[in-house]
């Protein structure tokens, strides 16, 4: 069974610890490149969701990541905080795989 984990601020990650998923709190996104480095040190296949905060500012990290096997890594909404980059992400990823923007654009 693959390993989950969920990146982010305290807020924003809480509750999926509440469902088993490993949590790993940070304050910033510099602190979120070194457990990425300790993310990168794992063999088994994993699924890494990453608070919106955090994957703005650590796509390189992010994409360095998803280059090993069998690693996927979903971009998960703020609580209380207005955005709109993983509502875009899913949007292109429906528009592209339908062939057709079902969401509609802004």
């Amino acid at each position: 069974m693959p390993r989950v984990f969920a990146i982010g601020l305290r807020d924003d990650i809480m509750p999926f610890r509440a469902v088993g998923v490993e949590t790993i709190m940070v304050e910033d996104a510099a602190e979120a490149v070194n457990d990425f480095d300790e993310l990168q040190k794992i063999d088994e296949p994993c699924l890494l969701m990453v608070s919106e905060d955090v994957a703005r500012e650590c796509a390189y990290e992010i994409e360095r990541f998803r280059a090993g096997k069998h690693r996927a890594v979903v971009a998960i909404g703020a609580l209380g905080r207005k955005s709109g980059a993983t509502l875009a992400a899913i949007r292109s990823m429906v528009a592209r795989s339908l062939g057709v923007d079902l969401l509609g654009k802004k």
